[in-house]
């Protein structure tokens, strides 16, 4: 064979081969594209010339071959795998978010913190959900009492007791004791009083002022004035004497050897006190002997009917802390009754001079820190 003809014969083999292998590495790049027809290296001819000029020419050693002439494998472009993975996932995340295992542990604690401020705020919703129900459970329970209070614990109207101003006041006794008129039965009136203070502890040596009240118009409540009380006690009182009583006066007892009962008068005109008060010496046994429960000894073993001689007591004058009064004694010479006027405008009728002498001592006691 000519050299030039086996020169041109060797570069078309290498040019066929080269065509190839490059629709080859063009197929694997590119699966999804349709391979070419006829690319097997296997079909396409290699066109070798049979002529010969001289049979001693051909030999296997002027045949080229093919075995040295092929090129090394090319190495294969690995494909995109189909199975995913976590780590994969994970590069990949951090390969695109050019994020590192600091940043990755910063986000996992600010989420934590931030499911620890939720179940925080829960647990704070719950608690004032609490103190609502609470509070308006409580508020519940006040309107049920202050409707129930009222209509079966309240079941009587009170109102003070207002008593009358005393400009200057007789003496101050160490208690007192309000008694509703209303609750009275008036027509024992006298022997009401004359019980509750039989029926009344009070220290020894100690004063309890009693009064009556009556109801107002307005609703309030004030003392009794004189002349009701003395209309109440079926008092015979002189007119003389009626018409210079003044508003202000006092019952009550005295505890020294017994309740001892007693009640001060004022006056406004000491010789019409003094006149009246002798008138009335007829009638002061029998007008006090219900209110103060005078019993006279002598009586009780007397065997006259006179009632005349039972109801009136004759009076005698006697000195008291140097005050003039008048008393009724017994035949053993004790006080049954007895009345002292000390000033121009006072009168003090009572059963004993201890009683006496104890009101003697705080009128002076009140006049002094009065002074």
């Amino acid at each position: 064979m000519d050299p030039e003809e086996k020169v041109q014969e060797d570069q078309n083999i290498s040019g066929n081969r080269s065509n190839l292998i490059d629709a080859e590495l063009s197929e694997y790049l590119n699966p999804n594209q349709n391979p070419k027809p006829n690319s097997d290296l296997s079909a396409t001819p290699i066109p070798i010339s049979t002529q010969t000029s001289d049979a001693d020419s051909v030999s296997e050693e002027n045949i080229p071959s093919l075995e040295g002439e092929i090129p090394p494998t090319p190495v294969p472009v690995p494909r995109n795998t189909i199975i995913r993975t976590y780590k994969s996932d994970v590069e990949e995340t951090v390969a695109s978010s050019h994020l590192s295992s600091v940043n990755i542990a910063l986000a996992e604690n600010k989420r934590m913190m931030e499911r620890m401020g939720e179940a925080k705020e829960t647990e704070k919703k719950n608690k004032i959900n609490y103190t609502i129900i609470l509070i308006s459970f409580s508020l519940v329970i006040l309107g049920v009492l202050a409707v129930v209070i009222p209509v079966f614990f309240v079941n009587k109207k009170y109102t003070p007791v207002v008593v009358l101003t005393r400009v200057s006041p007789i003496i101050t006794p160490d208690s007192t004791e309000d008694l509703n008129l209303e609750e009275l039965d008036q027509v024992r009136i006298a022997k009401t009083l004359s019980e509750r203070v039989d029926q009344t502890s009070i220290k020894v040596g100690t004063i309890r002022g009693i009064y009556l009240t009556e109801k107002n118009l307005d609703d309030t409540r004030s003392v009794i004035n004189i002349n009701k009380f003395t209309s109440l006690m079926k008092f015979n009182i002189p007119q003389i004497l009626a018409r210079t009583l003044k508003a202000d006066y006092l019952f009550g007892m005295h505890n020294f050897i017994g309740n001892q009962k007693f009640l001060i008068l004022k006056v406004g005109s000491y010789e019409s006190a003094y006149s009246g008060m002798l008138s009335w010496e007829v009638d002061l046994w029998k007008n006090f002997k219900v209110l103060f429960g005078l019993v006279d000894p002598d009586s009780l073993s007397a065997t006259t009917t006179d009632v005349f001689a039972e109801e009136v007591k004759s009076f005698r004058d006697i000195v008291i802390k140097n005050k003039d009064c008048r008393v009724a004694e017994d035949k053993e010479g004790d006080v049954l009754l007895l009345y002292c006027i000390p000033d121009k405008e006072t009168i003090i009728i009572t059963t004993s001079q201890d009683t006496l002498k104890e009101i003697l001592l705080r009128m002076t006691s009140k006049q002094t820190v009065s002074q």
